[in-house]
């Protein structure tokens, strides 16, 4: 097995954003020739998303909730396949506060954190982490505040600095003022990276990084490396892709067509007709709300989403898509547009900040992505609701999450976020043979 270098980063206080240094120190690491993955450390979408836009890797995914030790690593070890280094963003949830230290202490990741110490009482820092190998300064005023700030948090601490953001506080206050869901612009990213240049140890990070090496990973997810032989060898799947359909799991990706089957990109916003002769169209979730008009505009892919739904193909849809295939959606502007109207409900949007919640239950019923029983795992996308106007299923056995998962024949629709690499069992359902035309549209 390779070496797998790797580390851990996240806040000291909760509520500091630590990503401004996560970007910086990704920038850093970039502007060196040293390439990063960076994984998320929860099955779920990061609300700001600036490490893409730094490396020109999309975030893969890790949770101790959803896999067990071996998958984590397995999953690890996959995603670094063309990567120099594996940073794990602490994804902060207080819905689950030990998962970060349970994925930590599964895959031996040595801990960075970012701490603001330029705000605090001198005499005050917070409390030392129990679990810390080296620190980061959120902030300095100019290099001599952060020297000082250096001095009273390793001497007081006894751990590293290895580098902290000095002198950008423009660059902090654009950040303040990103939308949710906003990324940050390629000139912010190197404003940032070039914050941290004058201060940052990119040596001792990286002699960190190199803890001792496991066995070689299971093959419990991805051992279907021989195409010619996977479970899903000749299935055409898909996947909406553009402004308004972005957020999928890379795993999840990789391993539909690690088991042999075709994925071919569509968009609903632009695009007249779906990818000619395709079984299953997988939609993941994104921003409807921002491209409601546009959508609701694009007839002709509408018409082509009926077609294939009453010809007997599936579709299976996560969050805003699970919106744009309902009759009308609704959002808290008081706009409302008509959408495909494939699964008869109003989905309505929520004006706050959505809560992502971890949620778990079982198909009451057999459908083509499982059988009755199973048990599904993820998170759950509270940003939209659904209303039901007519015939649809609920397929969870939970009566609090009724209308999570729902059906209408061959077409799924679901709030929750599943990743398939952390329940790979779904994947033979993906197998199955498409179901009849029975939806009456």
């Amino acid at each position: 097995m390779k070496s797998l270098p790797r580390v851990a980063l996240g806040p000291v206080q909760p509520g500091l954003n630590h990503r401004p240094v996560l970007w910086a120190l990704l920038e850093r690491l970039q502007s060196t020739g040293i390439q990063s993955q960076c994984f998320y450390s929860q099955s779920r979408f990061a609300d700001v998303d600036g490490v893409t836009g730094v490396t020109g890797r999309s975030y893969r995914h890790l949770d101790s909730w959803l896999m067990s030790a071996e998958v984590c690593r397995e999953v690890l070890e996959h995603g670094m396949a063309s990567a120099d280094l594996a940073v794990v963003e602490n994804a902060n949830d207080a819905s689950q506060p030990n998962s970060f230290d349970d994925l930590c202490s599964r895959l031996e990741l040595p801990r960075l954190m970012v701490v603001d110490t330029g705000s605090a009482d001198p005499c005050r820092l917070p409390a030392r982490p129990k679990k810390v190998d080296g620190v980061f300064l959120s902030s300095s005023r100019d290099r001599a505040d952060f020297n000082e700030q250096r001095l009273r948090l390793e001497t007081l601490w006894n751990i590293p600095v290895f580098g902290g953001l000095v002198g950008c506080a423009h660059a902090q206050a654009i950040l303040n003022r990103l939308p949710a869901s906003a990324r940050p612009s390629a000139e912010l990213c190197r404003a940032l990276g070039d914050s941290l240049a004058s201060s940052v140890d990119l040596s001792s990070i990286l002699d960190l990084a190199a803890p001792p090496t496991w066995g070689h990973a299971c093959d419990m997810v991805f051992a279907g490396a021989d195409q010619s032989q996977g479970a899903l060898n000749g299935l055409r799947v898909a996947v909406a892709l553009d402004d308004a359909f972005g957020n999928y799991f890379a795993d999840t990706l990789d391993l539909l067509e690690v088991n042999g089957a075709t994925l071919r990109d569509f968009s609903p916003l632009h695009d007249a007709e779906l990818p000619r002769d395709v079984d299953v169209v997988y939609m993941g979730c994104g921003h409807v709300e921002r491209f409601a008009e546009a959508l609701s505009d694009n007839a002709c892919m509408i018409a082509a989403l009926r077609r294939h739904a009453r010809s007997g193909g599936r579709i299976y849809a996560e969050g805003g898509a699970a919106a744009y295939l309902c009759n009308q959606v609704e959002l808290a502007t008081g706009l409302r547009a008509p959408m495909c109207g494939i699964l008869p409900a109003i989905a309505r949007h929520a004006s706050t900040t959505a809560q992502v919640e971890p949620v778990e239950i079982a198909l009451p019923e057999d459908c083509w992505l499982g059988r009755v029983g199973d048990r599904l795992r993820g998170y759950r996308n509270s940003a939209w609701r659904l209303e039901p106007l007519g015939p649809i299923r609920s397929l969870s056995d939970n009566p609090a999450s009724r209308f999570d998962l729902v059906g209408r024949d061959n077409v799924i629709a679901s709030r929750i976020h599943l990743n398939m690499a952390a329940q790979p069992h779904l994947l033979a359902s993906f197998a199955a043979a498409s179901a009849p035309a029975t939806l009456h549209l």
